[in-house]
């Protein structure tokens, strides 16, 4: 093995023990917002636990991994101190019971008692297991540890009865001496690290930004790798349980190992899936698993597609994102278990509708270019040609089998309207894919593809915007008389804006400097047969021939979809710079009749 893979492997284990050991405070965290810490009193001090031990394990989450292993250590060391204590007093209990008398046993009976040697060598692991735990390399600590621990077992050797049960809290008292001090030692080591750590920390925000912290705070921490496994791991623990309840019973409280049936499978399904999302913790687990698995789809896409776009990488956030405001929305967390499951199964309807919108965002451009492409291999055609197919027939099925199988409701005319949506769009591409692939074969400019082109994008973006008017009064409608909520009047705030403001803006833009750009070109001489003949040349933009041609002022020839184009940029001759379209020129005559943009044509000679 190489250096370098030896260094891959160790940063790899270290990535791991990383995000197995921030996984348990988010175990706490769920634990306290849900209030199902194990406190044993219910008084007014009760809140207060709770947000202590939620800033406790909030702080333990962002520590350091050489911090968080300190604590960990702690931690583990004091389980190891009450294993221990328990079976010293598991034996000393035993000890007294055999000894009738106050004396104490002789050193050849107790020697003779297997328990006793037992107790030995647990205690000898105990304490080799808490050293290494505790990282301690020092002979005293060892000998001091071990003392502490062994305290009970040689006092049943020649000691009273009395010491005999004194040295339990001897050694108890002593075996804490040592947690205490550390606990001390890694405080003050933690209040010396906060001194130097939390100005630098405000100087990287103010040098690189809010954002620029959170991302980076976010990576290190590996917060999608710790919810996915904090959810995988509390699905696992409760598809157990699951399991063996239903296995007492249905075997008279007998457990027997057995595979649940096709019902019974999906009954525990159903129930780990409402259990998987009953807080906002476990809903952020359940969109980190969302996350990979939709980004793995979307390198899937890539490969199958042959495209090299990098919209397939956000895939996975975009639907873990989307997954996230839709439970918060709806209010998932609140509802009971049976109209949990409907509104996840819902929330699932919406998002697998949103993913194929992402989708189709990548079989478009990749259709686009390729029908572009005067060197036509079918083979490439084919991959973008069967998604597309796949995203327009089976939400087709879908929304058919949703209307034979559901009452009518405002979510189902939510999830059809953004489905037809989503084929309409589909058409559009598969239109305009047809539409170039004609022109790619023709031999002879085709002068009106960009009018049909546009003709069909138009009405798509159309259709599109009256889709979103009426998924944002159907959204109202929900508001006010089915379920409001805050994060509901956001998100519809977001759609006003986004999805029918901006996109109306943007479309009314196109269409004026559409229109602006005709009539420019309507202004300007069309070329007759016999100037071309004379001009024997090509389109200057396009470089195809001049089959028609419009004239500029400047006395240059373009195909007037081509000069269409350009003077959705600028007003200027493609060739010569020229000014074509006078507007800022003092009132002239034609002005004064009332047509204040006039084309200059007393511009130079032919060039």
């Amino acid at each position: 093995m190489s250096e370098g893979q030896e260094v891959s492997w160790q940063s790899r284990v270290r990535a791991i023990f990383d995000v197995v050991f921030r996984v348990p405070s988010i175990y706490v965290m769920d634990c306290v917002m849900k209030d199902q810490l194990p406190i044993p009193w219910d008084t007014e001090a009760h809140t207060v636990w709770r947000i202590t031990g939620f800033l406790v394990a909030v702080g333990i989450f962002v520590l350091t991994p050489d911090v968080l292993f300190r604590v960990y250590s702690f931690i583990g060391g004091a389980l190891i101190v009450l294993v221990v204590y328990w079976w010293n007093c598991f034996y000393i209990a035993h000890y007294l019971q055999q000894t009738s008398s106050e004396d104490a046993q002789t050193s050849i009976s107790v020697f003779e008692d297997r328990l006793f040697i037992y107790g030995i060598v647990f205690i000898a692991v105990m304490t080799l297991l808490y050293i290494f735990m505790r990282g301690y390399a020092h002979t005293l600590i060892g000998n001091y540890i071990l003392v502490s621990f062994i305290i009970p077992q040689l006092a049943v050797l020649t000691m009273p009865r009395w010491v005999i049960e004194m040295s339990l809290q001897a050694s108890l008292v002593l075996s804490h001496g040592e947690l205490v001090t550390c606990a001390v030692i890694n405080a003050v080591y933690v209040l010396y690290l906060s001194r130097f750590l939390v100005p630098v920390v405000f100087q990287l925000i103010r040098t690189y930004g809010i954002q620029a912290f959170v991302e980076s705070t976010w990576i290190r921490l590996h917060i999608p790798d710790v919810l996915r496994v904090f959810w995988l791991t509390r699905l696992a623990a409760q598809a157990v349980a699951l399991v063996y309840f239903v296995t007492i019973e249905e075997n008279d409280s007998r457990f027997v190992w057995f595979l649940p049936d096709s019902a019974e499978f999906w009954e525990i399904l159903k129930d780990l899936l409402v259990t998987g999302c009953d807080s906002t913790l476990t809903i952020s687990g359940m969109s980190a698993v969302i996350a990979i698995v939709m980004h793995n789809v979307g390198l899937l896409l890539q490969r199958f597609l042959d495209a090299e776009d990098t919209e397939e990488k956000r895939i996975g956030t975009v639907s873990a994102v989307l997954f996230f405001i839709l439970a918060v929305q709806t209010g998932l967390t609140g509802l009971d278990q049976k109209k949990r499951l409907v509104r996840l199964g819902r929330n699932m309807g919406l998002l697998t509708t949103a993913i194929f919108h992402f989708i189709h965002n990548m079989v478009h451009p990749r259709l686009m270019t390729l029908s572009a492409q005067h060197t036509i291999d079918m083979r490439r055609h084919y991959p973008p040609l069967t998604v597309s197919a796949f995203i327009f027939f089976v939400p087709f099925y879908l929304i058919y089998l949703l209307w034979s199988n559901s009452n009518f409701s405002t979510w189902l005319l939510a999830v059809t309207v953004f489905t037809v949506e989503l084929l309409v769009k589909v058409l559009a591409t598969w239109f305009q894919y047809a539409l170039l692939m004609i022109d790619a074969r023709r031999e002879q400019y085709w002068e009106k593809l960009d009018d049909y082109l546009y003709y069909i994008k138009s009405t798509a973006n159309s259709i599109e915007f009256v889709f979103g008017i009426f998924l944002f009064l159907n959204g109202s409608y929900v508001f006010f008389f089915e379920s409001g909520g805050t994060i509901r009047a956001v998100m519809m705030c977001m759609h006003a804006y986004f999805n029918i403001w901006v996109q109306g803006k943007e479309g009314w833009k196109t269409f004026m400097m559409r229109r602006t750009a005709v009539k420019k070109i309507n202004a300007l001489p069309e070329a007759t047969a016999a100037d071309l003949t004379r001009l024997n040349d090509v389109c200057a933009i396009c470089y195809q021939e001049l089959s028609s041609a419009r004239i500029t002022p400047c006395k240059h020839y373009f195909h007037a979809m081509c000069l269409r184009k350009w003077l959705y940029v600028q007003d200027h001759c493609p060739m010569c710079h020229r000014k074509l379209y006078q507007t800022d020129e003092p009132q002239s005559s034609s002005e004064e009749d009332g047509n204040p943009d006039v084309l200059d044509f007393e511009m130079g000679d032919d060039d």
